[in-house]
């Protein structure tokens, strides 16, 4: 489990430090006040090994990396879009290791790292591409992405380790979460499906099993005559199942999930918070969210009020600098009562 984050030249944050990290993290902030950004930084140190995670990460923003947007994607990387400063991320985890992902441009003018392209017979130089420099428990990797004629290519030096946990990002669409099913599977297989039936139960007692069809959707058992598509049920349920089998399939990890509320109507949020916690407790897993929603807010609040291993953390922003505000339970219950707006 993370216990705190630095973030150094990374997106919007010049340098921001993150402390007391819990369970569950949420997070708020106005818009543009970063809130995916962290999320995307924690992102990027559950896996420091994978390079390539540097640019899919624009995926969950909608942007998909392409030869004619790949210069564009490496440079919105970086503060400000200036190159010539490390991007830095830094975790210490609950055992006071830490993890370490230096991020940096590989210059042209000045690179010797050659590749073997498939389509010719020599190596070749590369022209562009990222280096990073992955620090984990004392062991270090160094690895390459380097872009050559509208092709991807890695190159690794150093020690190979291996981590502690992994993550996956579930970005404001969770409801249609890919690879859901074959993840549902994975459940079914491992004769763990009564896991996530247990809790999707105590949100709606209806629910019998779940199976997955010849078609690859997973149909749900109500006592009617015949099984429905899960699809079909409430945005709550559907989220949630996506949800709990992103939790299961990374257990003892992270689970990241941008925009939480999104798509939810307002009264499923307690039910969609108690299934987490719960869940949460059951995988080990550590959770960091987004909102924007007051109502998530106060859904989170009232529904983890006993929970001591949760926090709020507000992202201020005023015009470059950034500052974290963090929220106990007691002083978020606080500030529900009296209408301080804590978004």
């Amino acid at each position: 489990m993370f216990t705190s984050v630095t973030i150094k030249n990374f997106r919007l944050f010049e340098q921001l430090t993150i402390n007391n990290l819990k369970r569950l993290n949420l997070f708020v902030g106005k818009n543009n006040a970063g809130k995916t950004a962290i999320l995307e930084s924690i992102f990027l140190l559950t896996s420091p090994k994978n390079i390539q995670l540097n640019l899919n990460i624009n995926a969950f923003r909608g942007l998909i990396v392409s030869p004619a947007n790949i210069e564009y994607i490496i440079q919105s990387l970086f503060k400000n879009m200036d190159t010539k400063k490390e991007i830095e991320l830094t975790a210490t985890l609950k055992n006071k290791i830490t993890k370490t992902r230096k991020i940096t441009i590989i210059p042209y003018q000045n690179t010797n790292i050659t590749y073997q392209n498939p389509s010719l017979d020599t190596p070749i130089q590369t022209i562009k591409g990222l280096k990073s420099i992955s620090k984990y428990d004392q062991q270090e990797i160094i690895t390459y992405l380097i872009t050559h004629e509208n092709n991807f290519e890695i190159k690794t030096e150093g020690n190979t380790f291996n981590e502690e946990f992994h993550g996956i990002f579930l970005n404001a669409q969770t409801r249609n979460t890919p690879g859901l099913p074959q993840m549902f599977s994975k459940i079914i297989i491992e004769k763990k499906k009564k896991d996530i039936i247990e809790i999707l139960k105590k949100i709606d007692p209806s629910i019998k099993d779940l199976e997955i069809g010849g078609d690859g959707i997973i149909y749900c058992d109500t006592g009617l005559p015949k099984l429905f598509p899960i699809n079909l049920m409430g945005d709550g349920i559907v989220k949630l199942l996506s949800i709990l089998t992103a939790m299961y399939n990374y257990k003892n990890g992270i689970v990241i999930i941008d925009e939480i509320e999104n798509g939810l109507h307002y009264s499923s949020l307690k039910s969609l918070w108690s299934g987490i916690n719960e869940a949460s407790k059951k995988f080990n897993v550590q959770v960091f969210a987004t909102t924007h929603s007051w109502e998530c807010l106060e859904a989170f609040s009232k529904t983890l009020k006993n929970e001591n291993d949760i926090k709020l953390y507000r992202i201020d922003k005023n015009e470059e600098n950034f500052k974290i505000v963090e929220y106990e339970n007691e002083l978020i219950n606080l500030s529900l009562q009296n209408n301080w707006e804590l978004r």
